[in-house]
């Protein structure tokens, strides 16, 4: 049996198989009629494990679609585990997809893992599938022809993969075996600003889980630094600007919280009424604002208004708030911690308006409908009644 080529520090920990045997026996397990849910579980397990190894293009390209559809059943029709495991595997399979499918199959990843990962273990496999995209030169190599991750994919791997961390307790997350905060770091210095946002962002929530084991050290001053540095960036000719105000606002926050500890604070109103407060203040509870937000986009508003996963996350006051809507939305502070969120809110405060409005146009409409019949009835009464006198006068 011939063993692919595989990275010295991948192949340790593996037993040599013949993946090609491999790919059509778990297929086989997959779409057996009558196989059971320990059965599916352990072909997907199996599959994963093939992929985040030494598994070659040729051995699973034949395969991707069949893989694909079987995913999807498992993913709509299996077990929390099963589908748990199909939609890893499916994400897997992204690393040589379009950049519109590694993002969308990273977000779903993210979120499943967040809200579905009961075990520490499972949390682990999803962010090393992440940081195997984020750094692929530090892992195993995914199933798949290697490419360089475009910039989009490469800040969407970023932020998923801190949305996920966030679920990992401090105590935890000191025991990982590897520490991400140096490659992190380097990130600081990439061409694309998204990128750099989203890497600010998650050595932010890696400090708070102490994964740098004192704020001191060349890391650490020279990552200070270059926040400092993103915090001032002048708007030249030939900057940039996409997120330009977004990067020089977060790395400003970015900067205090690594010199004073200065916590971040949002404030977001759940609602265009008086009632529903929400706010966080840990760079863990920002990012995941922040992701949720843009994953669920125009739904989020309505998620956040509701009593399940959204309350279980993050705590929303129902209390009653002084001041008006429109001073929020307007307020500069929130227009650049949270732009769209912003916009939704004002978007909201719009249709109510708009809707009040439509309300009193009708109102108006039914109250001179109205006015008019009573001054038609009153102009027939007249008539009537005043010709009846007539004719008693003549007689």
């Amino acid at each position: 049996m011939t063993q692919p080529a595989a990275d010295a520090d991948s192949s340790s920990d593996r037993t040599d198989t013949d993946t090609g045997n491999d790919v059509e026996e778990i297929i086989d397990a997959l779409y057996g009629k009558r196989t059971s849910v320990t059965t599916r579980e352990a072909a997907l397990a199996a599959l994963n494990n093939a992929m985040e190894g030494f598994m070659p293009a040729h051995d699973i390209e034949h395969a991707r679609e069949d893989i694909l559809s079987r995913c999807i059943i498992s993913i709509r029709k299996g077990s929390t585990k099963e589908a748990c495991l199909a939609i890893r595997a499916a994400a897997l399979l992204a690393p040589d997809a379009s950049a519109a499918k590694v993002i969308a199959a990273l977000d779903c990843l993210a979120v499943v893992t967040f809200t579905g990962a009961e075990a520490l273990d499972e949390t682990e496999a999803s962010l090393k599938v992440m940081w195997g995209l984020i750094h692929p030169q530090s892992g195993r190599k995914l199933a798949g022809t290697a490419r360089k991750a475009s910039a989009q994919e490469l800040a969407t791997a970023v932020s998923a993969w801190t949305f996920v961390l966030t679920r990992v307790t401090a105590t935890t997350a000191g025991g990982r075996k590897v520490n991400p905060m140096e490659f992190l770091a380097t990130l600081l210095y990439a061409e694309d600003r998204a990128v750099r946002i989203a890497a600010g962002e998650a050595l932010a929530v890696c400090v708070e889980l102490k994964l740098l084991p004192a704020k001191k050290g060349d890391l650490f001053r020279d990552m200070v630094a270059r926040m400092s540095d993103l915090a001032i960036e002048a708007a030249g000719t030939g900057v940039d600007k996409k997120g330009f105000l977004e990067q020089k606002h977060l790395f400003k926050q970015l900067s205090a919280f690594m010199v004073h500890g200065e916590r971040p604070e949002r404030t977001v109103r759940t609602s265009s009424t008086q009632r529903g407060l929400l706010k966080v203040t840990t760079w863990s509870d920002v990012v995941r604002l922040k992701f949720l937000r843009r994953f669920l986009g125009p739904g989020f508003l309505h998620h956040l208004q509701g009593h399940g996963f959204m309350r279980e996350v993050f705590d929303v006051r129902d209390e009653e708030i002084a001041g008006k809507l429109s001073a929020a939305l307007w307020n500069p502070d929130l227009m650049k911690q949270d732009p769209l969120l912003a916009r939704e809110l004002m978007c909201e405060s719009m249709e109510q308006k708009n809707r009040k409005e439509e309300r009193k146009i009708w109102g108006g409409l039914e109250k001179r409908r109205t006015l008019s019949i009573k001054k038609d009835r009153r102009i027939a009464n007249e008539v009537r009644y005043g010709g009846v006198g007539d004719m008693h006068g003549k007689t």
